[in-house]
């Protein structure tokens, strides 16, 4: 998921359902273990705690990691979120639907996320003969205000610009806990 989420996926982000600690590896945490270039002796009852530790022992810490990540996670969704009460039928809370501060009976909480989600869908994906979703169809008239992701230069520009900031963070965030 990248931010910003829908209200429901917000509302699993604050009950912690959503990034899940110890089950959810941030990219940030895997590129600063990556550029230890230390390999871990993986079994097949290898644990994930085993690995954090591992790794810690190294100067990288999942946990640190992790809770700097989840809270940037929060805080770029805030930053990017424009929804507005307006853009939705109901508000679904505590198993509860909402219309305005009215109780609405009989509404399906799992029918509504699926309406949607079928709004909210890329253009080209048909789910068993439903539309398609929705996309923007006024081409560009010309590439040339566009980056060409396809040449060498751009992609060793880009691959080496967010591996460094990513990593750069990470060490950041491993070298306050030490």
């Amino acid at each position: 998921m990248v931010p910003p989420f829908l209200p429901f996926q917000y509302y699993q982000y604050l009950k912690g359902l959503h990034f899940t600690k110890g089950r959810f590896v941030p990219v940030e945490y895997a590129l600063a273990v990556l550029e230890l270039g230390v390999p871990f002796p993986l079994k097949p009852d290898t644990t994930l705690e085993a690995i954090f530790e591992f790794y810690k022992a190294r100067g990288v810490d999942y946990n640190a990691i992790w809770e700097y990540e989840y809270k940037r996670y929060g805080e770029s969704h805030r930053a990017l979120a424009n929804w507005q009460r307006e853009d939705f039928s109901y508000i679904l809370t505590n198993g509860k639907a909402y219309k305005g501060k009215d109780v609405v009976e009989g509404v399906d909480e799992s029918k509504i996320q699926a309406n949607d989600k079928l709004v909210l869908q890329n253009y080209g994906r048909p789910y068993e003969g439903k539309p398609t979703g929705t996309y923007y169809k006024f081409a560009k008239k010309s590439r040339s205000d566009i980056d060409d992701w396809t040449s060498t230069t751009a992609e060793s520009s880009c691959s080496s610009n967010s591996s460094t900031t990513s990593a750069t963070s990470s060490k950041a965030v491993a070298s306050k806990t030490k």
